[in-house]
């Protein structure tokens, strides 16, 4: 059986993040979530997503900030982001 891709989500909001993961769980995508840009950063230094989406409003660290930070990790090369 082939590996299912893993999609990290970056959202705050509780309402979206369910609605997303539904989502991309029933059309066979694993996902994992993060609360914040910083949670995201700690996230990618230990496992390596196919696809990012992410809020661009988030606390603390905005999306367009994370983005550029994504550039120092070498685990993170390669790896789309797209901007909700």
């Amino acid at each position: 059986m082939s590996k299912m891709p893993l999609i990290l989500v970056v959202e705050d909001n509780l309402a979206n993040q369910l609605l997303t993961t539904m989502v991309l769980n029933r059309d066979g995508f694993e996902t994992a979530v993060a609360e914040s840009a910083e949670d995201a950063l700690v996230f990618m230094k230990s496992r390596r997503p196919d696809l990012i989406l992410m809020d661009v409003q988030l606390p603390g660290m905005d999306g367009l900030t994370f983005a550029s930070s994504l550039r120092s990790i070498p685990e993170a090369a390669g790896v789309p982001v797209v901007a909700l």
